[in-house]
């Protein structure tokens, strides 16, 4: 097993060398840079629309980018979201044209991600125009996605809320006291629910999932599930312990940085970072042309 593990690691390096992997995370760096804006106020909206609650929404949605982020420069994601809340709580409505803008917007950086994969995979399947509805899709998952998770929190709040204040509860409490004290005492609250919700295990967890959906939808499914899985957890195991460990680059390079761009010298960190980030990215994606390549963790066909 760890034989197998060097080798694909190994032969995924080589491909993502030979691919140029750090010239494509740089190409896909500055469309995440020009589409960062126009992609969180698509989503803000739509997902704001859904839950009815456009303030709260605002607010999640950048708790949850932060937690891409590392932690040396959240001034930065406040400067954004200064930035986002200008136009998203303006007084202007939200009309079908707008969000076609904001739809066009977004969809420039998936172009570089198919660019990036026809140049990994030599797949020209990434050339055609069907691309663009599967951006779309991929957009209309996020948003899906986000929402559930987004809603988890208030649906055990009022199910927590139900189940204390129902017709068994009182017969329990009137009739079994003890026995309600220990279904009590073996049930979650919402506190350590959202205690486990901000833990880093269960972003995680998130992120692998997310992206095992991604990089089957990116590879039109001919990745098995396992193949995804274990692209998804690269990525996701690079982003988290990058993210934790970036504070040691920042270290060094603070005083440079603070030297030569003065006060947005936190523009550049997060530039990097972002840089990084689409690296472990197309890595991942180097893990999975490797694994269909070697034809490993394919499903077994029964004859």
């Amino acid at each position: 097993m760890l034989k197998l593990i060097y080798d694909v690691s190994k032969s995924s390096w080589f491909l993502f060398q030979k691919k140029r992997g750090t010239t494509l995370a740089s190409s896909s760096t500055f469309y995440i840079i020009l589409t960062m804006v126009p992609f969180f106020l698509l989503i803000i909206r739509v997902i704001g629309m859904l839950l009815g609650d456009m303030q709260s929404t605002e607010v999640q949605i950048f708790e949850l980018a932060g937690k891409f982020l590392p932690d040396v420069a959240p001034q930065m994601l406040k400067g954004l979201q200064g930035v986002v809340s200008g136009p998203l709580f303006a007084k202007g409505q939200f009309t079908l044209l707008n969000f076609a803008i904001l739809l066009v917007s977004s969809l420039s950086f998936f172009n570089s991600i198919w660019n990036g994969l026809f140049l990994i995979t030599d797949d020209k399947s990434y050339l055609s125009i069907s691309k663009h509805i599967k951006g779309i899709l991929v957009i209309g998952v996020t948003i899906l996605f986000l929402t559930i998770l987004f809603f988890i929190p208030s649906l055990i709040f009022y199910v927590s809320k139900l189940m204390s204040n129902n017709m068994l509860v009182d017969f329990l409490t009137e009739h079994f006291p003890q026995l309600l004290f220990k279904l009590r005492h073996f049930s979650p609250s919402v506190v350590e629910f959202s205690f486990v919700m901000k833990s880093n295990f269960f972003h995680f967890f998130i992120f692998s999932l997310f992206f095992t959906f991604l990089y089957r939808w990116f590879y039109s499914w001919k990745l098995s599930l396992k193949q995804a899985l274990v692209g998804s957890l690269t990525f996701s195991s690079l982003l988290i312990l990058g993210k934790n460990l970036f504070w040691i680059y920042f270290m060094y390079i603070r005083s440079t940085l603070m030297r030569n761009y003065g006060d947005y010298y936190t523009v550049i960190v997060i530039i990097i970072w972002l840089y990084l980030a689409m690296s472990f990215f197309y890595f991942g994606a180097c893990v999975c042309t490797t694994l269909v390549k070697k034809n490993l963790l394919t499903k077994k066909v029964v004859a």
